[in-house]
């Protein structure tokens, strides 16, 4: 009897140190469990923070888009006017040639007139000259 207690007491002490193995597995895989579920906690967190970061890349390629085509536009703005300010130059010389052409026609118009009006009047003056010498010689024949 004494050998089947010893046996008993050996069986219980290995079922004692097995029970005790599988608490500790069991320990282990409560707190592997835990981890688990906070890793998959914060997984789930970063699928949601880089779905969040997908949508602000998405808004930020719209809003860069709209920039890209905003600038565009205002180039293509610029451009029209810098045009229409170098036509406008070009069409502001070609006046400005065409007013002084005038220019100087008038002045050649009225140098003319003045020649004439010089000629005319020396022409009086010679007129009134030869009349008052031939008065002057007149008068003194008699």
């Amino acid at each position: 009897m004494v050998v089947l207690e010893k046996e008993a007491q050996a069986l219980e002490l290995r079922c004692k140190i097995a029970e005790q193995g599988l608490a500790n597995s069991q320990a282990r895989l409560e707190s592997q469990a835990q981890e688990l579920n906070a890793r998959l906690s914060r997984i789930a967190n970063l699928e949601k923070d880089v779905s969040a970061r997908h949508i602000q890349l998405e808004q930020v390629s719209e809003s860069l888009a709209k920039s890209v085509a905003s600038m565009e536009h205002e180039k293509n703005l610029r451009l029209a006017a810098e045009q229409k300010c170098h036509d406008l130059t070009a069409a502001q010389k070609a006046l400005e040639t065409e007013l002084l052409q005038q220019l100087r026609q008038r002045e050649q118009l009225l140098k003319e007139r003045h020649d004439e009006q010089m000629r005319a009047c020396v022409g009086k003056v010679n007129a009134i000259y030869s009349r008052v010498r031939t008065v002057l010689g007149t008068r003194e024949k008699q």
